[in-house]
């Protein structure tokens, strides 16, 4: 108990200091296919929502999208605007941005900066007290959660249901790769909290993270080695891979309002890196349905031809998606090989414990590399292994069909003997019958 007890005063804010989230960035991608769309929507976002000092116009957006459809630049960044939105009481206003960074796509930032209200919810969960909770069996404690992990449970939980409101505003209007699919694809984002003081000196700085497990609360770390840091910022490294595109910024107060705009260019490439990874798990995926189709396999006429049916949507699937990460891996491409450009606008932020002598954006857009170059293989391999199976199978059921055919005109002929003795035989019965009468 006393560890928790320990846990419990860690968890808390220091003394005197509030923590609140001020706002949360969210990203879609649009490929060009869904330029229109996106053009639409947006434009439907602003007509139902309340302008907010904002410099948005219909015409300038049109020419922006226009601009995005012909640019082989592939790095713009256009301000679209700033809305008060409809029927989302925690937000104040949001900010959208559209970011150009590979040809044939557009990332959409949505800052959606939250009302005092909602920002101040964070201090007062940090500082609740949280119980044990306990679970029971057969009338007695089977187990026990300690209050620390309740608290940091709760935090998390928090976090995410703000998310969830905005993302689910924002998917009433437009739909991109992520939005589209919200369960299977959450939106890559950035939260930014502020916290009065936060001390600027290094070694200061991982003392001040190891004694605040309050960070855990709010997706971040008390550990240093997940830890990066650009002028006054404290990023936290997301140590579950399902959250590795969702994170976390801490800042002092007085600094909260700097910066904006290039935490902005950093989500766009958390964006496309995310897009690679979901490209990749999708190409993943394929490998259990080829598997499925093997395992499939019948010696029945019927079966194989359904199976062979049910193979060539498969193949359609596989081939647009191949069309799809083909064009995407190809852009990527582009967009790395023109790195004394890309990190220009972005946050240096770098491992406050030197475990990492490169900037946290460019590991993530080298980890994307990576997962290009992996699902390049696995599609090869993938490709060759369904179009092999394509052909056994459309073998298989021709032969089948053959000798299904060949049986039923061996069955045809032999019907046609007997039709034939049939005919003699009825035929040398009525001559018979003939000369008797006569």
């Amino acid at each position: 108990m006393d560890e928790d007890k320990s846990l419990k005063e860690k968890l808390l804010p220091p003394l005197g200091q509030s923590v609140l989230l001020q706002w949360i960035a969210i990203a879609d991608v649009f490929p060009i296919e869904a330029f229109n769309d996106l053009e639409q929507g947006l434009k439907k976002l602003f007509a139902d929502g309340t302008n907010y000092f904002s410099t948005y116009s219909p015409d300038r957006l049109t020419d922006a999208i226009a601009r995005a459809k012909q640019s082989f630049r592939s790095q713009s960044w256009s301000n679209v605007g700033t809305i008060k939105p409809k029927d989302l009481p925690e937000v104040a206003y949001l900010e959208i941005g559209l970011h150009q960074t590979i040809d044939s796509a557009l990332t959409v930032i949505v800052i959606a900066h939250l009302r005092e209200e909602t920002s101040k919810e964070v201090d007062s969960l940090l500082k609740t007290e949280f119980k044990a909770e306990d679970t029971f069996k057969n009338g007695h404690i089977s187990s026990r959660t300690f209050a620390g992990t309740v608290k940091i449970r709760a935090g998390l939980d928090y976090l995410k249901k703000v998310h969830l409101l905005i993302q689910n505003y924002l998917s009433q209007y437009i739909q991109g790769y992520f939005l589209l699919n919200p369960n299977d694809f959450p939106c890559p984002s950035i939260r930014l909290f502020t916290i009065n003081e936060i001390p600027s000196d290094k070694d200061k700085l991982i003392e001040w993270v190891k004694r605040n497990s309050f960070l855990d609360c709010i997706g971040g770390s008390s550990v240093p080695r997940w830890i990066y840091k650009a002028d006054k910022h404290i990023l936290f490294q997301p140590i579950r891979d399902n959250d590795i595109f969702s994170m976390s910024l801490i800042t002092p107060l007085s600094d909260s309002n700097n910066f904006t705009l290039e935490f902005s260019f950093a989500l766009n490439l958390i964006a496309i890196s995310k897009w690679a990874k979901s490209l990749s798990d999708e190409i993943v995926e394929f490998r259990s349905q080829i598997s499925h189709q093997f395992e499939r396999k019948s010696e029945l006429v019927s079966d194989n031809t359904a199976h062979l049916n049910s193979l060539k949507t498969m193949l359609n699937k596989l081939e647009n998606l191949v069309m799809r990460f083909q064009r995407f891996s190809v852009d990527f491409e582009k967009m790395v090989s023109r790195e004394n450009i890309l990190f220009n606008d972005v946050p240096k932020f770098l491992a406050i414990d030197d475990h990492d002598k490169h900037h946290f954006f460019k590991n993530v857009v080298d980890y994307a590399g990576l997962l290009i170059q992996h699902a390049t293989k696995e599609l090869e391999i993938h490709q060759k292994s369904a179009e092999n199976l394509f052909q056994v199978l459309n073998l298989e059921v021709s032969t089948a069909l053959l000798i299904a055919d060949s049986k039923l005109q061996s069955k045809l002929f032999r019907f046609t003997l007997v039709f034939a003795a049939i005919n003699i035989i009825l035929l040398v019965f009525q001559i018979v019958l003939s000369i008797r009468s006569n």
